[in-house]
């Protein structure tokens, strides 16, 4: 079994947050090349960091809203949209629908020509047809950050379209606040967080979890101080969370994969008489069941918490 040290960076809570920025202090980030030690193959690869103003803050998930000014269609794969918040533009990448009819064409803002012929085919029509976005507008992207040919860009994880116009001025007041009362604020690795320990790796799985949870935790189940008398306490700790992490916003792929929390959930399942945890996949559903059931509860009940219809984004309502 391999062994890393976690890197320094991982720790800090908004590397793991969809922050909200605006574009032009996205290319305003410090962008550092690290080598570490791939945790799958063993050999060492190079990753970009990228940190925020004086306190040093590292991010790599971004949260915009914006103006689509232009899209690129490049060799039949490649979606760019090329979003304006009003303080820059930057290009947001998506892979294409699979259409024999795409043609490229390149249409980047930023040069003289901008984005006026885009439109100017009937063929240039078609693909914008088949995109799911177009020019003129608002909408709203979640990504990651990306160096590509020394051009900074957001390789989009999730994309939608906003009817309110109103959103994008919400947006500037909320991006303000966090700048002066969050961003600002250096991030200091308490004691039991340990940097400098060495973690084991467990091979990773293409289910809900990165870690075969199943293993990991019928280990820990004896030696862990949660006892759990019912599910109010993965409530409570999930509420816990998100104070300490001050979380505005998170999606539930990412709270779902919060160590403590499953720790927590596991203990509750188990505690309730819970069978089949031999099971990895027994296990992953459970947990999630149970993480789905306690977050609909925080929405509907006590109205902690909004979400879509399908539990998959939500936004914290109280403080």
């Amino acid at each position: 079994m391999n062994t890393f040290k976690k890197q320094i960076w991982t720790y800090d809570p908004l590397y793991n947050t969809e922050v909200r920025l605006f574009i032009k202090d996205i290319f305003n980030l410090t962008c550092i090349q690290h080598q570490i030690i791939d945790g799958k193959t063993g050999t060492e690869k190079q990753v970009s960091v990228f940190y925020y103003g004086k306190t040093k803050r590292s991010m790599q998930l971004i949260d915009i809203i914006g103006i689509v000014r232009a899209i690129d269609i490049i060799k039949q794969k490649v979606i760019k949209y090329y979003l304006d918040d009003g303080t820059s533009t930057i290009a947001c990448v998506a892979f294409a629908p699979e259409d024999k009819s795409f043609t490229q064409q390149r249409g980047d803002p930023t040069s003289s020509s901008g984005s006026s012929s885009i439109c100017s085919t009937p063929q240039i029509s078609s693909i914008i047809k088949n995109t799911k976005f177009n020019l003129t507008e608002l909408v709203r992207v979640i990504g990651v950050i990306n160096e590509f040919n020394q051009k900074r860009e957001i390789k989009i994880r999730h994309m939608e379209k906003l009817e309110d116009p109103n959103e994008e001025l919400l947006r500037w007041t909320e991006i303000l606040y966090l700048k002066n009362h969050v961003y600002c604020r250096e991030y200091n690795i308490s004691h039991h967080q340990n940097p400098g320990r060495e973690i084991s790796l467990v091979k990773p799985t293409n289910k809900v979890h990165r870690n075969n949870i199943s293993e990991y935790y019928s280990k820990k189940m004896k030696t862990s101080s949660v006892k759990p008398k019912d599910s109010e306490t993965l409530k409570r700790r999930i509420k816990e969370y998100i104070k300490n992490n001050e979380l505005n916003e998170f999606r539930f792929s990412r709270i779902i994969e919060v160590a403590e929390l499953q720790q927590v959930a596991i203990k509750i399942l188990h505690s309730k008489g819970g069978d089949g945890f031999n099971s990895e996949k027994k296990v992953n559903e459970e947990v999630r069941n149970l993480f789905k059931k306690t977050l609909r509860s925080l929405v509907q009940d006590e109205k902690y918490l909004q979400s879509d219809p399908n539990l998959i984004s939500f936004k914290v309502i109280k403080g």
